[in-house]
């Protein structure tokens, strides 16, 4: 059983296809998109996230989290 009650298992996720990565220049934080997201901070996990909070988020320096265009 995944995040918030998903089930995910080994073979959805090797099927899946990732179409963004999002990252946070001042920070250990890694967001993944394609059906669930896959957020690496200090450990991997997969769950759901919001395009709005991170879209949102103002960090250090005033600096946001950014997508990586060339990924």
């Amino acid at each position: 059983m995944g995040w918030f009650g998903v089930d995910i298992n080994r073979a959805d996720m090797e099927n899946q296809v990732i179409v963004a990565k999002f990252f946070y220049l001042f920070g250990a934080g890694t967001w993944w998109l394609m059906n669930w997201g896959i957020v690496q901070l200090f450990e991997t996990e997969v769950g759901s996230f919001s395009k709005s909070e991170l879209e949102n988020y103002v960090g250090k320096y005033g600096l946001g989290i950014d997508r990586n265009l060339y990924f």
